[in-house]
């Protein structure tokens, strides 16, 4: 299998892992007992998160680890979320807590709670990582190694859209008759780590040929400071003691007292 293709093998999980955290306001609210708007809160902070992670990871991605780099980080994450939410449950650690294993709120200890809590944005981050960035990876590796586009077309079908197809019937159709959480927190679980050992058995083989190019936030972030700087500059009221090049050829904006910090004075 490719190395795209063993990256497509965390999609399939990724199905159940996103219809696992669709039912964690159940969860929330039958097991631990929240009030609805508890519930909805802790839920909307975990998509906030979510939506706020890719800028920092595209930040890492472009200046220093590459979009590789940040797959193996983020499938990482990811694993360990699940993991950890599913060793939230009550059952999972009722013998090492000396709790009870029953799904009820009196069940849900200090332990519990840490967990669910670290989980959460873990979580988060690792499918932040694989939403933004696995098909970035996909594409960057056809276009690097890959020629065959009608063998390419074939193996992302076979590899990718047909398995999630099914999976997402499976998740659909299946996880609502499972009832205790710990296996519908579970199963997802042990799908994400079962995908991730496939996708990390690519480490030793794979040959980063692909190297970070910069992130636009850099030069974005230079021209605020700098700006930020010229507040501070005194500028010349003679325009013709401005630094500029004297050419008829090259067209000069005629010069305005308004926007002074954006004018050059090197």
């Amino acid at each position: 299998m490719a190395t795209y293709g063993r990256v497509l093998v965390l999609a399939w999980a990724d199905i159940l892992a996103i219809y696992a955290m669709l039912l964690l306001m159940a969860y929330l609210t039958d097991v631990w007992r929240l009030e609805l708007t508890h519930a909805s809160t802790i839920v909307s902070i975990l998509w906030a998160l979510f939506s706020l992670f890719p800028l920092f990871q595209a930040f890492l991605a472009d200046t220093l680890i590459g979009t590789y780099g940040m797959l193996v980080i983020s499938t990482a994450s990811f694993s360990a979320g699940l993991g950890l939410l599913t060793m939230s449950t009550p059952p999972v650690l009722a013998h090492s807590t000396g709790s009870c294993s029953e799904y009820k709120p009196e069940c849900i200890g200090y332990v519990q709670k840490v967990l669910l809590y670290t989980a959460l944005p873990l979580i988060a981050f690792g499918l932040s990582g694989h939403v933004n960035f696995s098909t970035t990876f996909i594409t960057e590796r056809i276009n690097a190694e890959e020629t065959d586009s009608e063998g390419n077309c074939c193996g992302r079908f076979v590899y990718g859209d047909l398995p999630r197809v099914i999976l997402t019937v499976v998740a659909v159709l299946g996880l609502p008759y499972i009832n205790p959480w710990s296996l519908r927190f579970g199963i997802p679980a042990i799908c994400t780590l079962v995908a991730t050992l496939l996708f990390f058995s690519t480490l030793c083989s794979y040959k980063n040929t692909l190297k970070p190019n910069g992130s636009p936030l850099t030069i974005l972030f230079r021209v605020f400071v700098a700006a930020f700087s010229k507040l501070f500059y005194r500028i010349p009221t003679d325009p013709k003691e401005l630094f500029e090049i004297q050419n008829p050829r090259l067209y000069s904006a005629p010069h305005t007292m308004s926007l002074r910090l954006l004018f050059n004075n090197y």
